[in-house]
């Protein structure tokens, strides 16, 4: 009897144990994963909170909420039942959704104070030498630098696990480029973040780069690349689209700290 009973626990035992398994390991992101989704939880934080001005901080204080503390600092509540009411009836009238475009700052971390995006702006700037061969013009150490194409779209695919869409009217130029490390020596891309870049089309304004936070992104990249490795990157621009229906001649511009450096990149 013991026997039988000892055989159905080690059956049972062995039917939870090859029925369960031992589960698996946790996941484990990637700094880019990471960054995605902190950028996307802010984003969508900031999309559908409508009474959010300057950031965060910004945020809903019920009236009489913060009265006790105000008068303690001898200065009167600045949150008024009747700015309170007005703020729910602007969120109850309201229908239309936000889109991403009402606040493009989050696609570019550095204009995060409210700045306009530099890349919506034309700029007429100082007078630029292209005479420089990409490679002189970009001028991160020994590197050697080659266009590989270009895309004109206004929600380019540009990262498995992020997006961006232009502006009513615009487009974004993404330029791709391999950097080619011939020396026998690593190169550190955190000597050379001076860099600024820009675009002009047929000798029209320059417009900025647009920064993005993909890992390939040149104009915040901070790795290195090792003795004969090549690694493939993007500038992203954001033009009207009008300025872009003939793109047979690009004008590439480098600023490293006052010090400009142009090339022309044709397409044809």
């Amino acid at each position: 009897m013991k026997f039988k009973r000892a055989l159905l626990l080690i059956s049972i035992m062995s039917f939870s144990l090859f029925s369960t398994g031992c589960g698996e390991a946790l996941y484990t992101m990637t700094d880019e994963e990471e960054t995605i989704i902190t950028l996307y939880s802010a984003k969508i934080v900031n999309k559908f909170n409508k009474n959010q001005t300057i950031g965060i901080a910004n945020a809903r204080i019920r009236p009489g909420e913060l009265d006790e503390a105000y008068a303690a600092r001898g200065i009167d509540n600045p949150y008024t039942a009747e700015n309170e009411a007005l703020n729910y009836n602007q969120d109850a009238t309201s229908s239309e959704e936000p889109t991403d475009t009402q606040n493009p700052d989050l696609e570019n971390p550095e204009l995060a104070n409210g700045d306009t995006n530099p890349s919506q702006q034309a700029e007429s700037g100082p007078s630029i030498d292209y005479s420089y061969s990409l490679t002189d013009a970009i001028g991160i150490g020994d590197l050697d630098f080659e266009y590989t194409g270009m895309d004109i779209d206004p929600s380019p695919d540009i990262s498995k696990f992020y997006a961006i869409y232009a502006e009513s009217g615009k487009t974004f130029v993404v330029l791709h480029l391999d950097a080619t490390n011939n020396t026998n020596s690593s190169v550190n891309f955190g000597d050379f973040d001076g860099n600024k870049y820009g675009l002009s089309v047929n000798n029209s304004s320059l417009y900025e780069c647009y920064k993005t936070v993909v890992s390939n992104d040149l104009s915040i990249y901070n790795g290195s690349i090792e003795p004969g490795e090549t690694k493939s990157f993007l500038l992203v621009f954001q033009l009207s689209s009008s300025s872009v229906s003939d793109t047979s001649s690009l004008g590439l511009s480098v600023d490293n700290n006052g010090n400009i450096r142009g090339t022309i990149i044709n397409q044809q």
